[in-house]
């Protein structure tokens, strides 16, 4: 009887833990459909386009990994 308990006990656990992982990613993957951001409305003028915000340049950090 006792052994049926804690079984019982790990099988609602196990079942909370496995469900609210499936949840939370379900969430993660639905949210944003549910909740789409709002359209961007922004725009940028003429002296704003053509100004330069920034410069630099690109390195690769480890040579001898072509793939990354």
């Amino acid at each position: 009887m006792m052994r049926r308990l804690w079984r019982a006990i790990a099988l609602v656990l196990l079942g909370g833990v496995v469900g609210t992982g499936f949840g939370v990613a379900l969430g993660f993957f639905l949210f944003p459909f549910a909740f789409p951001p709002p359209p961007a409305s922004e725009r940028l003028s003429d002296l704003e386009r053509s100004q330069i915000v920034a410069t630099g340049s690109f390195i690769h950090a480890h040579p001898a990994d072509p793939i990354h």
